[in-house]
Order: C-alpha cells, then structure tokens, then sequence
C-alpha cells in the first residue's frame, strides 16, 4: 500500500527549481540593493521595466514612439540629475533599442511582420552620418560632445523614422497615436504661451532671451518641430476618422499646433510648415 507522504513528496527537480528561484531572487535583490545604494535608480528602473516593455514593444513597436512621444518632453531640458538621468532612458536609449528590436524581431522570425524595403533616401541618410562623423573626428575641437550632438538631434529621429518606416503602418495604426498627440499639447501649449506672455513663471533652463514659444524643450526649433508633428498626426486622424465631432477637434487640434509653430518665431519651422 503506498503511503500519502510518498504520493506528495517532492521530486528532485522541482526541488532544485525551487531553490534556483530562490537563488535568482536573492541575486537579484543584492544587485537591486547595491544599485540603489550606489544612486542608481534609474539602471535598476531600466532592469525592472526591460521584461515587460520588451514583450510589449516586441508586439508593438509603435507603443515605444508612443512612449517616448510622451516622456521625452518632460525631461529634456532639466537642471536635475535625476530627471537626467531618465532622458538616457527615454531618449538616448530608447529609440535605438526600440530599431533594434524590429530588425532582430524580423530577422530571427519572431515577429510575423514583414519588414519594408528600405531605398536611396536611408541610405542617403546613413552617408549623411558617416559624413557627419567624420568632419567632427577631423575638425572639431570637442568631439565627444559634437558626436553626442549629433546623435541626440540627428540619429535619434533617424531611429524612430526607421522604425515607422520599416513597419509601415495602417491609418488604423496611426491613429493610436492621436491621443498622444492630443496629451502633448495638452501639456506643451500653456507653457508656450507662458513663455511668451509670462516667461517669469516658468523655470529659466525652459526659456530662451527673446520671447519665443519654447515649451518644455528650451528650444523654438525641437518646440516646434513637435508641433508640426502632433498636428500632422491629427490631420491624419481628422481626414480618415467618419465622426463629425471627431473630425472638427482633430481640425482645432491642428490649428492649435500650427499657431504655436508660428509663435516660435523661427523661420526653420516656418519653411517645414
């Protein structure tokens, strides 16, 4: 007759899977512990949010330009290291993982998507960097910090062009990205005006000397680029959406972006509307 005992205990390999949970965990918590400890934070935010977000942006990579639509705005331009910090998360960090994972994606058959062909204006594109990379090792007298330049204005949007254009997405895609373009004016407009109308009331890094529409970027350009951005993106949405009321805000929403485009006062944004 067998025993209960028996029927319930253990077998040797669920034991040593236990104990190996065990033993992650615990690792993970000391590396967790000493991160924290060494100030950090944002290494150990990256750690706990890197499973997560890989199986969402692995399945929808537009999410990640959602994401860093939303967040690079509020710390681009900051006095606090902490806030810093985030922005080589957000902005440094990932578009390139967010190109990254497409291309690995379509390339070991993990995504079932097909990628686009890419043409004569990437690869212009990818010349234009080279060129750029080496004029700055050749002619500049810092070029640690023109490369860093170069990357955050000019290989961060590359990523996330190539990110849209290799997916090449659906109005039905798109149109996802309507709230966030509606969240960032939102949040961008009142302190466009501020920073016009009472710049006194805004922090100094966020302002430029003349009275210009800066938004939370301390920059017309970067402001109204994002501009042009979002009210392109509800144009889109106004044009392919069948409800009227729809419609008529995706139009408000447009003509609000455009007005402060103009407000910047800077003939760049002007010549790209």
């Amino acid at each position: 007759m067998i025993r209960t005992a028996e029927l319930h205990a253990p077998e040797p390999r669920a034991r040593l899977g236990e104990v190996a949970w065990i033993v992650a965990g615990g690792l993970a918590g000391l590396i967790v512990a000493f991160l924290a400890a060494r100030g950090l934070w944002y290494v150990v935010l990256a750690l706990l949010l890197l499973v997560p977000a890989f199986v969402v942006f692995q399945r929808h990579p537009l999410a990640g330009v959602a994401v860093w639509m939303v967040l690079t705005p509020l710390v681009v331009a900051t006095e606090s290291v902490a806030v810093r910090q985030l922005f080589w998360l957000t902005h440094r960090t990932l578009p390139l993982g967010l190109l990254v994972l497409v291309i690995a994606g379509a390339a070991s058959k993990a995504s079932p998507r097909k990628l686009a062909k890419l043409g004569l204006p990437e690869a212009l594109m990818g010349l234009y960097v080279a060129a750029s990379l080496v004029s700055i090792v050749f002619a500049s007298g810092a070029a640690g910090a023109q490369v860093i330049f170069l990357y955050d204005r000019v290989i961060v949007p590359m990523c996330l062009y190539l990110v849209v254009r290799l997916l090449e997405p659906t109005s039905h895609d798109l149109r996802w990205l309507a709230p966030v373009a509606v969240f960032t004016l939102m949040l961008e407009v009142p302190i466009g005006v501020l920073s016009i109308a009472a710049p006194g009331a805004l922090p100094p890094i966020w302002l430029v000397e003349a009275q210009r529409a800066t938004g939370t970027f301390g920059d017309p350009d970067t402001f109204g680029t994002t501009m042009l951005l979002c009210g392109i993106i509800l144009l889109h949405a106004g044009t392919t959406t069948s409800r009227r009321w729809l419609r008529i805000a995706a139009m408000f929403g447009f003509t609000v972006a455009m007005l402060m485009m103009f407000l910047t006062f800077s003939r760049a944004n002007w010549s790209r509307g």
